[in-house]
């Protein structure tokens, strides 16, 4: 948060001057300022409270002709107030003053299919802080009734909108008031995303972190969360999608290179506070307008989370600007979620990411296929509520491999990664690299990418922008071979 604070200096012979005092990186809340002499016969008038903004605001259509608005609280506040319009930046309506309890407020009597653009100020005893950033939502005929209050409602429009046809409770949705929906009712998150920090943290494990691969930034870089592999799709094709089937390696193989994942428990050492937690990953993501993305699959070693057996699972975070800890949903202790080893030596997974844009919404599906028999182990589902536009160009899609590792264990950060041993080979995109004689090694679909919610097509040299490492190849931490360039390929990372 940066605020701007004017202060009159005055002295008694030059007389006086308007100066400018910037105070920054405010958390929220409501300040006092006090202004105090400098030097002799000068001085500084002022005093007053300072409310900052709304750190984070959230605009959800809830009907044909209405919108719900969701926020995080301003510690200190005395009250809100919504205001809208159907202008960006005009907000000629406004609810009454709402008590500081609120966290939402329904707008109605809006047209439908029209764009609205909303913001909400925070109040001290009369005085109004500057307005949230801007949010905007479409009413529309059919959208999610997240303001009903009823789940078995909220979870019927979501597996309407989202064609989902997981079993029950292996559909999990975040909602707008951070809470997550289920075949079973409603709970609060327990786990988090830390931005700060790069890790997901559980509040039923205090003492286990994992970390995330800082893998969305512009540039292939040394980001200090470990190495990686990423391709990257262009923002200007409609891309609103992608998919694949990734084949996941088991910690073991029947044929070379039979170890293919190994992670030291000197890694997870809890009395070492620079562990680095190494975690390997699959995942796409995506990024736009202050928003990032990421829904894939990560895998745990025997012996986390007090689980005794190796396992890939699921994930999905949404990260909007303004907040510092993000509820996410990670299947860490979803065993019902989880992909095991066996004696093929991998399993083919098939991985959607999509967006929804009109009811603001992200979905991942993810889809274990039996190596032997071909039929589907399970069906995991997972959606959540994203600062989505009606407009989505620039939106970029991307394809990352790698291994995560804390922050906290890069002292000096002047590699990115640590050498810890730990290595994962094998990890793949529409391909199985342990695929014996006379087995078909492609798997379908490759990585694909899908157009406007309508089309897929192969993902190509065409809709790719940007292809690479961190670190770079030669230095034999992340290597590749690629059997369709950019569609299929096969990828190793040894630390």
């Amino acid at each position: 948060m940066a605020f701007v604070v004017r202060t009159r200096h005055t002295n008694s012979t030059v007389g006086g001057t308007d100066t400018v005092v910037q105070l920054t990186n405010l958390p929220a809340g409501v300040y006092t300022v006090r202004a105090f002499p400098v030097s002799p016969g000068r001085w500084l008038r002022v005093e007053g409270k300072l409310l900052t903004e709304v750190p984070w605001f959230f605009a959800a259509p809830t009907g044909a002709n209405k919108v719900t608005v969701y926020w995080d609280g301003v510690p200190g506040a005395t009250g809100y107030r919504v205001r809208w319009g159907a202008t960006s930046g005009s907000y000629p309506n406004s609810s009454a003053v709402l008590p500081a309890t609120a966290r939402q407020y329904m707008v109605s009597g809006l047209v439908r299919d029209r764009e609205y653009y909303f913001v909400v100020e925070a109040a001290y005893n009369g005085l109004w802080g500057p307005p949230s950033e801007e949010d905007s939502a479409v009413p529309h005929e059919g959208a999610i009734r997240w303001d009903s209050g009823n789940v078995s409602w909220i979870m019927e429009d979501v597996r309407r909108v989202t064609g989902s046809t997981a079993g029950r409770d292996m559909l999990d949705v975040l909602g707008p008031d951070g809470l997550i929906y289920s075949d079973s009712g409603v709970r609060h998150p327990t786990t988090f995303f830390d931005v700060s920090r790069l890790v997901f943290t559980l509040t039923d494990f205090p003492s286990f972190e994992i970390p995330v691969t800082n893998a969305g930034r512009e540039e292939l870089e040394n980001t200090c969360t470990g190495p990686y592999r990423r391709v990257r799709a262009r923002g200007d094709q409609n891309i609103t999608a992608v998919r694949a089937t990734f084949w996941i390696p088991s910690t073991f193989s029947p044929r070379f290179p039979y170890t293919q994942i190994f992670i030291p428990s000197e890694v997870d050492n809890p009395d070492n506070p620079r562990r680095p937690a190494d975690t390997p990953y699959m995942y796409f993501g995506f990024a736009f307008s202050g928003l990032d993305v990421e829904g894939g699959l990560m895998y745990h070693r025997a012996g986390r989370g007090d689980l005794n057996y190796p396992r890939w699972q699921a994930y999905l975070k949404v990260v909007s600007r303004g907040r510092d800890r993000h509820p996410a949903i990670t299947d860490t202790l979803n065993e019902r979620g989880h992909i095991l080893d066996n004696t093929e030596g991998g399993t083919p997974t098939r991985v959607e990411l999509y967006t929804i844009g009109q009811e603001r919404l992200v979905g991942l599906r993810v889809q274990p296929i039996d190596p032997v028999f071909g039929e589907e182990i399970f069906l995991r589902e997972i959606a959540a509520t994203a600062k989505l536009k009606r407009d989505m160009s620039g939106l970029r899609f991307r394809r990352v491999f790698s291994i995560a590792q804390r922050k906290e264990a890069m002292i000096g950060c002047l590699t990115g990664y640590l050498r810890t041993g730990s290595y994962v080979r094998g990890m793949a995109v529409g391909y199985n690299p342990v695929a014996g004689i006379g087995e078909d090694p492609f798997l379908e679909p490759p990585a694909q990418v899908g157009i406007g919610g309508l089309f897929w097509f192969d993902w190509s040299d065409y809709y790719t922008d940007q292809a690479g490492a961190y670190p770079p190849p030669s230095f034999g931490i992340v290597s590749w071979s690629e059997i369709v360039r950019f569609s299929r390929e096969v990828v190793s990372i040894s630390l």
